[in-house]
């Protein structure tokens, strides 16, 4: 429990230091857009624990997963922001940049932003763009056997159905002879994928077919 509340507290410190930045690094002659920073921020940060929490509620599934894709994505966000800041604070005490790079610059908060911006769209094409990776293993067997392995698929409120159906139909296409599982998430509840198992690893081996799977 103690460390349950320290990390809490951390991560409660390190947002408020993300948007205490993001505060100051908004010109003062826009307060207005400061004040919006601020609210999406904690609004964002609010929203990620709200979607934890709710996942166990009797909350319509549309609404959780909403919030917990945009909470999450939020972290991602926060995370590149804080090591931002850090660094550029650490640079700014050792005089290396000067202050009023951080403190109400425009042109240093627009660089942050497109540079957000593209990092995360490249991330998105790369995460859409599903890759194949054969690996060859020696065994002495009768015939050769393919393998399809999958693994952290986190399937609910992050993966939907659609996308799970996309995985499926990649896994069969290869048309293996066994397909090996690891941490298909099933903690979270089924009807965010729209099914009736009782199980979510039941809905997945439904999809997957008649293959073994290990």
């Amino acid at each position: 429990m103690n460390f349950f509340i320290i990390m809490l507290l951390l991560f409660a410190g390190s947002n408020a230091y993300v948007l205490c930045r993001l505060w100051h690094l908004v010109p003062p002659a826009a307060p207005a857009f400061r004040v919006a920073v601020l609210v999406v921020g904690i609004t964002l940060t609010v929203a990620f624990f709200v979607g934890m929490a709710a996942r166990g509620a009797n909350i319509p599934a549309w609404l959780v997963s909403l919030l917990y894709r945009v909470g999450t994505a939020w972290i991602f966000i926060f995370l590149y922001l804080l090591i931002a800041f850090v660094v550029g604070d650490l640079l700014r005490l050792v005089h290396l940049v000067p202050k009023g790079v951080m403190f109400g610059n425009w042109l240093t908060l627009w660089i942050l932003a497109g540079t957000l911006t593209v990092v995360f769209v490249a991330g998105n094409i790369n995460y859409h763009n599903k890759r194949r990776v054969e690996i060859s293993l020696e065994a002495d067997i009768p015939r050769p056997v393919k393998i399809v392995a999958v693994s952290d698929l986190h399937l609910g409120f992050g993966i939907g159905r659609g996308e799970l159906a996309r995985w499926v139909d990649m896994i069969n296409r290869e048309r293996p002879d066994a397909v090996s599982k690891a941490l298909v998430e099933g903690g979270v509840r089924l009807y965010a994928i729209g099914k009736k198992e009782s199980t979510l690893e039941e809905y997945y081996l439904n999809m997957v077919g008649g293959h073994k799977n290990d």
